[in-house]
């Protein structure tokens, strides 16, 4: 169903008029009236207020779970492109708080976040922290692997459960990565060495790329300014970007696929990264 269609559908199922519907929008029935023939599309600004007037999602109202026109995607990505360069993408992420999709929501929050202590305010970030919801006391994607098994699709829980481990080891060496800061700032060098020597063996462990091993020493001796150290795991570092990593040779990850190689100057990008302050384990290369 196209906007048009979906917008007087909902209008007459809540026994609205055109008159009234613009009434509650502050625009003209005219304008009303342009939308339902589809010459004439709502302001983006006025797409939330729409949704919950008409009691659906903004997935629905525009209809995202069917194919839009070349028209409806060049007229929304216009306004979306136009509302950008006008407000800023912060404001985008402001009015996707106001989603009736949860996920949105929290991913908009964590993008508001990000920006908030990037400026220093960081009241403002600990307030949307605060409003996120905690971890699920279950865990979906391990009840999703268990059922799998049980329906006999090995392949698939084996591939499920291979991912699973990925994020979780990436989320392991964050969480290390975040130690070893807090180690350092409180001039517990002996600490964060040994943070980072627990960091190469869990690389080593679960059979990551051989340049992972590397980034927790040499992020370690940049910040402390051990020079030596660090031109010394830089030229390790550099050799290991000319080796792929054939990640389904471990027994770990035979299900995933192995991704094409990436040339050395792509690879190379990877250590960009380090310096400019990402520590992550880069496990997943596209």
């Amino acid at each position: 169903m196209k906007i048009n269609e979906m917008i007087r559908e909902r209008r007459i199922a809540k026994k609205l008029t055109q008159e009234q519907m613009a009434g509650y929008l502050g625009v003209t029935a005219p304008a009303v009236n342009k939308w339902e023939k589809g010459t004439s599309y709502p302001d983006i600004t006025l797409l939330p207020a729409l949704a919950r007037l008409l009691d659906t999602d903004l997935n629905t109202l525009l209809s995202f779970q069917e194919d839009l026109s070349d028209r409806e995607i060049a007229l929304f990505l216009n306004e979306l492109s136009e509302l950008s360069e006008k407000e800023g993408v912060e404001t985008l992420y402001v009015r996707a708080l106001d989603s009736s999709d949860s996920a949105i929501q929290n991913q908009a929050k964590a993008m508001l976040i990000s920006r908030y202590m990037g400026r220093k305010e960081y009241e403002r970030a600990q307030e949307l922290l605060n409003s996120l919801p905690e971890q699920d006391f279950f865990d979906k994607k391990q009840i999703q692997v268990n059922l799998l098994i049980e329906l006999g699709k090995l392949g698939e829980a084996a591939k499920a459960a291979e991912e699973k481990l990925l994020s979780a080891t990436n989320e392991i060496h964050a969480t290390l990565m975040s130690l070893m800061e807090i180690a350092i700032k409180e001039d517990r060098i002996d600490d964060a060495e040994y943070i980072a020597n627990v960091s190469k063996k869990g690389a080593d462990l679960f059979d990551l790329w051989e340049y992972n091993s590397y980034v927790a020493h040499f992020q370690l001796y940049l910040v402390t300014k051990q020079r030596k150290k660090v031109l010394k795991i830089l030229v390790s570092m550099l050799k290991s970007l000319t080796h792929k990593w054939e990640i389904n040779q471990s027994p770990l990850y035979r299900h995933i696929k192995t991704k094409k190689e990436a040339s050395y100057e792509e690879n190379l990008s990877c250590v960009n990264l380090i310096f400019a302050g990402n520590g992550g384990w880069v496990w997943k290369r596209d």
